[in-house]
C-alpha cells in the first residue's frame, strides 16, 4: 500500500534544493549503512521523518536535519544498517494465527510432539480444539513405532487427549493429522470414502489412523471452522487484530518491513486499511 522506504532513497543531502529543510524525527549516525545503491553503496548516516527516509549520506551532510526534537542514535562501529527485507509471497494473517498455535517445527520426533500436545491438553477446557502446526516426519531423528509410511498412528495422541479434538497441520500445507476426537467430530471412520482430491490415509487393514492428505484435510478443517462460527463480529475482529500485531512483530524481528500477501480475503484487506488509517499497521502491505 506504500512504497518501501529504501526503494525511494533521496540523493545525498548535499544535493537537496531546500536550504532550510524541516528537522528529521530520527537520525542514525555511525556504523555501516548499506544502501543497495550501485552508485553509492555505503554511507554514514540516515535521517527519517515520519515513515520516510529523507536523507542518506555523511555525518556532515545530515547535520542540518538535526533539530531540538530529533532523536539521534549513535551506532557502534560494528553495527550495520540495511534496507528492510520484502516478503515476496507470504500469508500474513496465517502467520499471525500460527503464533497462537502449538509450534511443532522443531520437534525431534513424535514422542516430543506427544509431550507438547499432552501439556497443552492439561490446561485446555473439555471440548476445546488443540491446534498445532509445522511438523514433518522427514525431519524426525527416528521414526515412530509403529508407523505407516513413517507416519504415527493416532492411538497414543488420542489417549492423551480424550476430551479434546486435535488438529496438527503438516508443514507442507497439504495435510493434517487428527486424533480420535477430531475424527469423530468430522464423522470420519473406516467406512468414510475418500473425498475428491483427497485421501484418508489407512493402514493395511483399511483403518483410518489419523493422517488426512489434501482435500481430506478439509473434512476436519471444516468442523473446526464451524466450531468458531458462532463468535460475534467484535470477537472476530479482536482476534484478527491480534494476528496482525503478532505477525508484524515476528516479521519485524527478522527484518521484514514490507509484505506481499498472496491470497488475502477482502475482510483482511478492509481490516488492514482501517489499521493503516489508525497508524497501527506494523508493515507496508501489498495484497
Amino acid at each position: 500500500m506504500r512504497t518501501p522506504a529504501f526503494a525511494t532513497l533521496l540523493p545525498l543531502l548535499a544535493c537537496q534544493q531546500d536550504p532550510h529543510p524541516a528537522p528529521a524525527d530520527l537520525i542514525f549516525l555511525g556504523g555501516s549503512v548499506v544502501t543497495v545503491d550501485a552508485e553509492s553503496d555505503q554511507a554514514e548516516a540516515i535521517a527519517t521523518r515520519g515513515d520516510r527516509i529523507v536523507a542518506v549520506g555523511s555525518r556532515e551532510g545530515i547535520t542540518p536535519l538535526r533539530g531540538p526534537g530529533t532523536l539521534v542514535i549513535e551506532l557502534p562501529d560494528d553495527a550495520m544498517v540495511m534496507p528492510g527485507f520484502i516478503e515476496g509471497h507470504g500469508h500474513y494473517m496465517r502467520l499471525g494465527e500460527t503464533l497462537q498455535e502449538i509450534d511443532l517445527r522443531n520437534a525431534h520426533d513424535w514422542d516430543e510432539i506427544l509431550r507438547l500436545i499432552g501439556a497443552a491438553a492439561e490446561n485446555a477446557e473439555p471440548g476445546a480444539w488443540l491446534i498445532g502446526h509445522g511438523w514433518h516426519q522427514g525431519k524426525w531423528l527416528r521414526e515412530p513405532e509403529p508407523n505407516i509410511e513413517g507416519l504415527p498412528l493416532h492411538q497414543g495422541l488420542s489417549a492423551l487427549t480424550p476430551n479434546n479434538p486435535v488438529l496438527l497441520r503438516h508443514v507442507s500445507g497439504h495435510g493434517l493429522f487428527a486424533n480420535a476426537a477430531a475424527m469423530r467430530a468430522a464423522d470420519i471412520d473406516d467406512a468414510t470414502p475418500d473425498p475428491a482430491g483427497g485421501e484418508i490415509v489407512r493402514d493395511r487393514a483399511g483403518h483410518a489412523f489419523g493422517m488426512m492428505r489434501e482435500r481430506a484435510a478439509d473434512l476436519v478443517e471444516s468442523v473446526f471452522a464451524r466450531s468458531r462460527a458462532g463468535r460475534g463480529r467484535l470477537e472476530r475482529e479482536a482476534e484478527m487484530r491480534e494476528w496482525v500485531q503478532l505477525a508484524g512483530e515476528e516479521a519485524l524481528r527478522h527484518g521484514i518491513t514490507s509484505f506481499q500477501d498472496l491470497g488475502a480475503s477482502f475482510e483482511h484487506i478492509d481490516l488492514w486499511k482501517h489499521l493503516a488509517d489508525e497508524g497501527r499497521l506494523p508493515l507496508r502491505m501489498y495484497a
